[in-house]
């Protein structure tokens, strides 16, 4: 994702998925309300970021696909899709969930060439445009966005930064193992990958893990932030990363009471006269009430009243 919002250079892939379907189940009770597309960072949805992201490289045309809540992503595609008039954003829904494997060739039935493949609720610096050059040049069967972070490290590489293992066990070691990267969440497929993928549930990476015989490359991103939001604290760690101790007040909040740390209110919240809000983030339409302390506490509903709060208060 560009710091500055611009692409240092459009991509001359085209055309993508975003993958949008998951549960969110270690987001819970967050993702009771929201699907995990739809959670806002900064008051803006990580659906949304891509979505720009997407348009800001020169994608054409973005299928997402949808299982958890997928009114609520079908509502914020329409709205989005006013606002990107050069995308052409399509709904692939999920009756059943068909996992990042089978969403994948569900999505992208139609497409005309290779294509990126991102989960969608990865934060992370990304030239989409370097990505799909590495890949096209070397007319790769597919291509991995990857970093240094040994705590999650999954793609084993060569010196040559070809695949040769992915998600291999810590006393495992593949042929040729020279480094083990993390991937990212973001990779673009070959036309050629697509066919093999089944059509009923699977995982892509361990579809992918199939095929390391054809040439499966790793891009590095060196000194990239990343973040894949996995967690409720990992959400909060998020908001509080990127506010940098800053207050951010949405359309039409407002700050009656106090506040301290890093602050951020959605559309229409409120924190009242006598409240106190600390290091905390309150989604749109949310109240703290007098009287309330809130610290690191991740406010959903309409109301928070009384004594100390922190977590998630619904």
């Amino acid at each position: 994702m560009p710091s500055n919002g611009q692409a240092t250079a459009p991509s001359p892939i085209t055309e993508a998925v975003l993958l949008a379907a998951g549960l969110g189940s270690r987001l819970r009770p967050l993702t009771n309300h929201l699907p995990k597309a739809l959670l806002p960072v900064l008051n803006k949805s990580m659906l949304l970021r891509w979505l720009e992201i997407f348009a800001a490289f020169g994608v054409k045309r973005v299928v997402v696909n949808a299982h958890h809540l997928a009114d609520q992503i079908a509502q914020a595609l329409s709205a989005a899709s006013l606002n990107l008039p050069n995308l052409d954003i399509a709904l692939s829904f999920e009756e059943t969930i068909l996992g990042t494997g089978g969403g994948v060739k569900k999505a992208a039935l139609g497409f005309s060439g290779p294509f990126f493949v991102i989960n969608c609720d990865i934060f992370v610096d990304l030239d989409l445009g370097a990505l799909a050059r590495r890949h096209l040049e070397n007319m790769a069967f597919a291509t991995i966005a990857t970093v240094n972070c040994p705590a999650k490290a999954t793609v084993s590489v060569d010196p040559e930064l070809q695949v040769t293992g992915l998600r291999l066990a810590a006393g495992q070691k593949a042929p040729r193992e020279s480094a083990r990267l993390c991937g990212l969440g973001a990779l673009i497929v070959s036309p050629e990958f697509w066919e093999v993928l089944p059509r009923n549930f699977s995982d892509l990476i361990a579809e992918l893990a199939k095929y390391l015989s054809r040439k499966v490359l790793a891009y590095p991103f060196p000194g990239s932030f990343w973040s894949d939001m996995g967690t409720v604290a990992s959400y909060w760690e998020l908001n509080q990363r990127l506010a940098q101790n800053r207050v951010i007040v949405g359309p039409g909040a407002r700050i009656e009471g106090e506040t301290g740390g890093f602050v951020i209110l959605g559309a229409e919240a409120v924190i009242e006269r006598g409240a106190l809000v600390i290091d905390s983030v309150l989604w749109p339409g949310a109240r703290v009430e007098s009287g309330t302390v809130a610290k690191g506490t991740v406010v959903t509903g309409r109301e928070l009243s009384g004594g100390e709060a922190d977590g998630v208060w619904n």
